[in-house]
């Protein structure tokens, strides 16, 4: 899950090597948020949790409310996929497999998807 400090650069007390002056550069590139409020946080678009990489295409500037909105969104995100990996660790082999459905962060995932390309076009 991403940390829980709320911002993307920290986690457990400690700022990444070189977070500092990439926060500042994406700031200082895009002093607004998509909204047009003045950003004060950097936003990583795919959270690190779920595999995004502190590199400047993943990044955006984001000004508190949204910045609030986006990290409760990829907690609740977390929290369902976490729920679905111990589903999976607990499922017996050979039982459920055979099910039509489609896995339930199928829908997340997708979901999560096109959240992302609509936040895109507005940056």
């Amino acid at each position: 899950m991403p940390p829980a400090t709320g911002e993307a650069g920290q986690g457990a007390g400690r700022l990444r090597p070189g977070w500092s002056r990439l926060r500042a550069q994406v700031l200082a590139e895009e002093p607004n948020c998509w909204c047009g409020e003045r950003a004060s946080t950097v936003d990583h678009r795919v959270a690190r949790a779920f595999g995004g990489t502190d590199q400047r295409s993943n990044l955006r500037s984001l000004c508190p409310q949204h910045a609030a909105a986006k990290d409760l969104d990829d907690r609740v995100i977390g929290a369902k996929l976490d729920e679905n990996d111990e589903l999976e660790d607990n499922d017996e082999p050979g039982k459920g497999s055979e099910s039509s459905e489609p896995h339930p962060d199928s829908a997340l995932r997708a979901n999560r998807a096109r959240r992302e390309e609509k936040l895109a076009k507005c940056a």
